[in-house]
């Protein structure tokens, strides 16, 4: 396409429609059986996740997963699932999914603000328990009483 000086998308498509017949007719080749032996895509099989992106990854303590400069927390998260591999699948549109053994686990992305929303979440928690003050047994409790007891009889 370059000897004869194309350079635009519809030059090419031009140039295509006369080549192509010149090149098949030089090298195709005529079908053993011209029986057509494709079979049905069934309809349990999803095309977009038979042919996505698909790496291993490894879930970290926190139960995150790292994903081109993502990161995911999976939702119901099991101590079985610590350092295990996962398999993170990527279609064409962009849609992100997370097989392990046998079945998809439930995730959600984690961004900034979902950071800074758990911090916050957290230092309410904290300040909370800091608040608290421990709790004594007054002088006439039971157990206190008990003990007094059990104490006397020791000390004879």
């Amino acid at each position: 396409m370059r000897l004869k000086g194309i350079s635009t998308l519809d030059e090419a498509n031009e140039f295509l429609e006369e080549y192509l017949p010149k090149y098949n007719s030089i090298f195709s080749l005529p079908p053993a059986n011209p029986k057509n032996l494709h079979r049905e895509v069934s309809e349990d099989l999803d095309l977009n996740w038979v042919f996505s992106f698909r790496e291993e990854r490894i879930i970290t303590n926190d139960f995150t997963v790292r994903w081109k400069n993502r990161v995911f927390l999976i939702k119901k998260p099991s101590i079985a699932l610590k350092k295990r591999k996962v398999t993170v699948m990527e279609n064409l549109k962009g849609e992100v999914r997370m097989w392990f053994n046998g079945r998809f686990l439930e995730f959600e992305e984690i961004t900034e603000h979902t950071i800074s929303g758990r911090r916050k979440e957290r230092e309410k928690v904290k300040e909370k328990e800091r608040r608290k003050k421990k709790w004594k047994p007054a002088s006439t409790h039971p157990w206190r009483l008990q003990n007094k007891v059990l104490f006397e009889e020791l000390k004879r």
